[in-house]
């Protein structure tokens, strides 16, 4: 069983989502079928294909996110005296490339990269776990070789 890391608010979220899917979008479904199968001879109905691949896939991630509620862990946000860790908001400098970043540490689901949210299982976040201002890291992926400074821990 995988666990799935979560903070409280990213939990809440999920729960909301699946609520969402299993009493709204199955109702919306469910009209699209209703009104496709008016429409006569079903063999030959793009719109009722659609409909029945459209309730197929939200069953499918109905399913997912019940399991990933069922195997979440709820994390607790570290502590700033205790390094980088989750719930960290840390200021960076990419000494690769002279550029400022900052980003949040989550859990994967959560994580969003375009956003700063970066998954405590991605590279930067591995490499940045425990550590504390002023340290260096480098990350490697690859031959594709980054170092960055850090500069803040914020929270």
């Amino acid at each position: 069983m995988t666990k799935h890391y979560l903070s409280k608010e990213g939990y809440e979220s999920l729960k909301q989502k699946l609520d969402n899917m299993k009493t709204i979008e199955r109702k919306k479904i469910a009209k699209s079928l209703s009104e496709a199968r008016e429409q006569g001879d079903l063999s030959e109905n793009a719109e009722y294909d659609a409909a029945k691949e459209a309730q197929a896939e939200l069953e499918v991630e109905i399913s997912r996110t019940e399991e990933m509620l069922k195997n979440a862990e709820i994390i607790e946000e570290t502590k700033k005296d205790e390094g980088i860790g989750f719930g960290s908001v840390v200021e960076l400098k990419n000494i690769t490339c002279n550029e400022k970043l900052k980003v949040t540490i989550v859990g994967g689901y959560e994580s969003d990269s375009l956003n700063g949210l970066i998954s405590n299982e991605s590279p930067l976040g591995q490499a940045m776990w425990g550590k504390e201002k002023n340290e260096e890291i480098t990350i490697k992926v690859g031959d594709f070789v980054t170092e960055y400074k850090i500069l803040k821990i914020l929270k």
